[in-house]
């Protein structure tokens, strides 16, 4: 112990930095003992190794540990593969080379049972031979960076601290050959390649000193994970196999773990550099003509109309009033025709340009010059926004998982009420398919009152699609094909099977099937709402003619649509023991988290259309008997307190309903399968009150607030957003080099960088793709007996 010290002193002390690096390497490093030990949860091996921090090239020593000299043999059992420490302690402990982890490396590699190839053995041989065993203090600088690069148990390993990432772009900058300024491949040295290593730990049969078991360390995620440098000429394969040989050593040091308890579950090694494919070209091939014809027709739009115009163009007006329908932005219903032939003597192919300028799109957008369309519904702006923004903070949560390393005080962190406004953020959903029911009935209603004909109805299908497709199936190619160029990082995806198989799944996306088609592989997992929005919206027209013929049969069909769901999500929850949340049923043990039965919550039941249906038809059920506000009965003033009353309580108890669970008292199986049932009907009657309240002006405060002018740009790029923001958070999370500590407030500071960004690009995305795309349906749906078209309302996600 007092060596280990001395060295660390004396490291501080000494002058040059990597003399520090080299004596610290030297003496102070007892990675192996300390990391089998913390693994298994052996308190007295927490409160006895501090080891030194990754990264001393970045500007000094840490704060580093205690180890003892002469303790060679547990170092060589060292599962890190960190060759200077395995030399440099050796040689302090007066070893031979036999009798090092590498010589057991080597007889294991002779025999025929592992599975290491010879290249990799041999790079390996070739950097034991540049360790000076006499003076380990001379190793070159390129070998200390290779053995900084390797990962070192950290603090913290009792609250879950399980994935030590090691440095990954110092070990993939490592690149030393004998005649530098003539790099070929028989003069390679050393260059390095990074590798994440998952371990596998089951529970074992005795628990540690400190009663901690290893499965409540390892439930999210499921294994250990350690990222090691190793030379380029080792494949996966290659690391296995010497990862396989640490744990069968760490198995004889300590028997009782046993075989079956340790596993490799997985290797991955990022290639260094990836080739562009044919799919990513492609996909850069559609966004560059996407931004030139924009970019052309905001300079035709610059050179007829100037930058800035006083007036607002006649066709402007049309299209802001006339815009079709998406999922998440419909809001005007009126039904404006557009004629391209006529105002100012412009061409077609002028009035084409203006519509796809992004000036002329971002004018609209901020309603610059235009006055409100008539019949517009604002109150439905706010409610948008508001549901945006609270399903990026769940997000920003939930993507996060993979890189906190304090999981096991995730139990504590949930016991709050803030805890549950993101627990409970998967009603935000509700919210866009009460909304979703409400806006299809409002409109296709007025377009019955209008005068309905085949063509309308037909029309009505294709232009959701047509609006929806193009966009959806832009962002989801620049999820699949070029995701893997956007950034790097130890926890970056770079194959298919991190990205969810989209290749091969992307056609049900195509076609709003992928909630049921292989849902646990779903590419883009976040769509699965826009599928079932579709599913719903196939049905919700003949529901609406019904409700417009026999207003009693309408009625019918949407209280047996409301009670399929709430006993179809009632029963499965019931028959398949699901939770009530995503975190499982609120019990305050970490051990009691069942990861199985989350991806069943989410499969069998989040995702699914008859289990999730009910707000979509309570909102076109909301929207038949507000559809004309002047109409319907005002209530008194203690009729309208009433009726907020109940409302608050349902949205109070839908979403602070399982705060009695994170705080021992964990709902019973039959009262979460009543909680998934009902939550989504009193969530969507809360809703339609709102509704209500602001379209007969009971209360108008809540009207203004909702109804806010600022409120309009951000829901009209809301579907943008919606497609884009878990792809800016995955991008975060997963190109760190670091895990990052767990707190609510590190969480809202990440979850405001998201915010803004989501929103920014999402603007970026609604010019250049979503609001050109609209204009070109508006195009293809004209009327085939006139040069006039028909088109609908402003709307988006």
């Amino acid at each position: 112990m007092f060596p280990g010290l001395a060295f660390i002193f004396h490291s501080i002390l000494a002058p040059n930095f990597y003399s520090r690096s080299r004596i610290v390497l030297a003496g102070a490093w007892e990675i192996s003992f300390c990391s089998q030990r913390l693994t298994r949860g052996y308190k007295n091996a927490v409160l006895a190794c501090r080891l030194p921090s990754r990264g001393l090239d970045r500007g000094g020593v840490q704060h580093g540990g205690v180890g003892a000299l002469h303790s060679y043999q547990k170092v060589a059992q060292s599962w890190t593969a960190a060759l200077l420490n395995w030399m440099t302690v050796q040689a302090a402990a007066g070893g031979s080379p036999s009798s090092s982890l590498l010589g057991a490396m080597k007889e294991s590699v002779e025999a025929p049972a592992v599975n290491i190839s010879g290249d990799c053995l041999s790079s390996l041989m070739t950097l034991y031979g540049f360790v000076d065993i006499k003076h380990p203090e001379n190793t070159p600088e390129w070998l200390i960076r290779f053995v900084d690069a390797q990962p070192k148990p950290p603090s913290a390993i009792l609250e879950g601290d399980i994935t030590w990432l090691g440095a990954f772009h110092e070990c993939m900058n490592i690149s030393q050959y004998r005649n530098s300024s003539k790099p070929t491949p028989a003069s390679k040295l050393l260059v390095g390649q990074y590798c994440l290593v998952s371990v596998g730990v089951e529970e074992p049969g005795n628990y540690s000193v400190a009663k901690i078991r290893v499965s409540e360390l390892l439930q999210i995620p499921k294994a250990l994970r350690a990222g090691v440098c190793v030379p380029d000429s080792c494949s996966a394969n290659d690391v296995r196999g010497l990862f396989e040989i640490a744990l069968a050593a760490l198995v004889t040091k300590f028997p009782d773990l046993g075989h079956e308890n340790l596993s490799i579950t997985d290797v991955k090694c990022p290639a260094r550099l990836i080739p562009m494919d044919g799919p990513a070209i492609t996909v850069i091939v559609i966004l560059v003509a996407f931004a030139t014809i924009v970019l052309i027709a905001s300079l035709y739009d610059v050179l007829t109309n100037g930058f800035f115009r006083h007036h607002s163009d006649p066709l402007e007006r049309n299209m802001d009033s006339a815009s079709n329908y998406t999922p998440l932005s419909d809001t005007n219903t009126s039904d404006t025709d557009l004629d391209f032939t006529k105002d100012g003597g412009r061409s077609v192919l002028g009035r084409v340009c203006i519509s796809l300028s992004a000036i002329s799109n971002t004018r609209k957008l901020f309603g610059c010059g235009l006055a409100p369309a008539v019949g517009e519904l604002r109150w439905i702006h706010g409610v948008r926004v508001l549901s945006m923004v609270w399903i990026i903070l769940g997000q920003s949560y939930a993507l996060g998982l993979p890189v906190f390393n304090n999981l096991a005080m995730l139990p504590e962190a949930m016991k709050g009420l803030f805890a549950q406004i993101i627990v409970q953020s998967t009603f935000a959903v509700d919210t866009f398919l009460f909304l979703s029911g409400f806006l299809v009935s409002y409109r296709f209603l007025g377009e019955l009152a209008a005068g309905f004909d085949c063509f309308r109805l037909i029309r009505f299908y294709l232009n959701r699609y047509l609006r929806l497709f193009p966009v959806y199936m832009i962002i989801l190619g620049v999820y699949a094909a070029l995701t893997k160029y956007i950034s790097s990082g130890p926890l970056w995806p770079q194959d298919e099977a991190m990205l969810g198989n989209c290749s091969s799944l992307a056609w049900s996306n195509a076609f709003y099937i992928n909630n049921y088609i292989q849902p646990e592989q779903m590419c883009m997992p976040w769509t699965w709402y826009i599928a079932v929005d579709f599913q719903l919206f196939a049905i919700a027209p003949l529901i609406v003619v019904a409700l417009y013929v026999v207003w009693q049969a309408g009625v019918a069909l949407c209280a047996v649509g409301v009670l399929a769901a709430v006993v179809a999500a009632g029963v499965i929850s019931k028959v398949m023991g699901l939770p009530p949340s995503l975190v499982g049923f609120g019990s305050t043990d970490v051990s009691a988290f069942d990861q199985d039965l989350t991806i069943k919550y989410f499969t069998s039941y989040l995702i699914t259309t008859y289990c999730r249906a009910a707000p979509y038809f309570i909102g076109i059920l909301a929207a038949f008997f507000l559809r004309d506000p002047a109409a319907v009965r005002k209530l008194g003033f203690f009729a309208v307190i009433c009726g907020w009353f109940v409302a608050l309580l349902s949205i109070a108890v839908v979403v602070f309903g399982l705060v009695p669970g994170f705080n021992g008292y964990p709902l019973s199986v039959d009262a979460a399968a009543a909680f998934n049932s009902l939550s989504h009907v009193a969530w969507a009657v809360a809703l339609a009150w709102i509704a209500y309240s602001c379209m007969t002006g009971a209360v108008k405060g809540v009207d203004r607030v909702l109804g806010w002018s600022m409120w309009r740009p951000l829901s009209t790029i809301s579907y943008s957003v919606y497609l884009i923001s878990p792809i800016i958070i995955c991008i975060y999370y997963l190109s760190r080099e670091e895990t990052i500590r767990f707190s609510h407030w590190n969480t809202l500071v990440v979850f405001g960088g998201n915010l803004v960004i989501s929103f920014v690009l999402g603007y970026v995305v609604y010019i250049f793709i979503e609001a050109p795309v609209r204009s070109l349906v508006q195009l293809l749906m004209r009327r085939p007996t006139a040069r006039k078209y028909s088109v609908n309302d402003d709307s988006k996600i």
